[in-house]
């Protein structure tokens, strides 16, 4: 299963473009898509023009089901979405041992066979849902714009991946899953920069990604096509 979390401790980057971006990408190549929103300003419905009914904090909280709490947008693309009440669900989470890897023991057992990608988009600052998104999906992907404070909230949610990595001894990348992801969802370490199954849309130039996301206003699922770059 492709797992992909959009992060970037600075706002107004094209996160949420990005991840709505691919995600519809996915479902567009008939991929079963879960498009995760844990940012309390639930700006992926409003993006899609969504009106959600359930959300996240109702998941984590109440521990409802995963079916009755996702909105689907169409047959292969299904949306959990967020709102005010997010931050209630993580408040629920930090009293938990190993709490960064709630996410893991609460959603994995409910989208293992059911999707073939989970792309999770989280809120543009330093939380305990970014953390247990990061540690569930085990790719980061971070656009950015050219600015200062972009790059310094790139660096940021790197240090936040390197410290979850050295901590809890895991391999969370940064980067594009479709490098080592095949056809099929399934890892393949045979899929390298710039083989036969590098995702389109996102490339690799001189050491720096270049990401091909999708803005309102334009063609596509969102809008139309920008691109940003970086060389973290």
């Amino acid at each position: 299963m492709i797992g992909m979390v959009v992060s970037n401790q600075r706002g107004g980057v094209g996160k949420t473009t990005t991840a709505v971006s691919y995600a519809g990408y996915l479902a567009a190549r008939n991929k079963k898509v879960l498009l995760i929103d844990a940012d309390s300003q639930g700006s992926v419905a409003t993006v899609l023009g969504m009106k959600p009914q359930r959300f996240l904090s109702q998941f984590i909280v109440n521990r409802e089901r995963l079916e009755e709490c996702v909105t689907p947008l169409n047959e292969h693309l299904h949306v959990l979405a967020s709102h005010r009440g997010t931050q209630e669900a993580e408040a629920a989470l930090l009293g938990q041992m190993a709490r960064e890897k709630a996410l893991q023991m609460i959603l994995g057992p409910e989208v293992e066979g059911r999707y073939d990608a989970v792309i999770i988009d989280v809120a543009p600052s330093v939380t305990l849902l970014q953390s247990c998104a990061m540690m569930f999906a085990g790719h980061v992907l971070i656009p950015v714009a050219m600015d200062l404070l972009s790059l310094q909230g790139a660096q940021m949610s790197v240090e936040t991946v390197r410290l979850l990595n050295d901590f809890y001894k895991t391999e969370i990348r940064n980067g594009d899953p479709g490098e080592d992801v095949g056809k099929d969802g399934h890892s393949d370490p045979s899929r390298g920069p710039g083989g036969p199954e590098r995702t389109p849309g996102i490339e690799r130039t001189a050491g720096a990604v270049r990401l091909r996301s999708v803005e309102p206003g334009g063609r596509g699922l969102c809008g139309g096509v920008r691109e940003n770059y970086s060389s973290l």
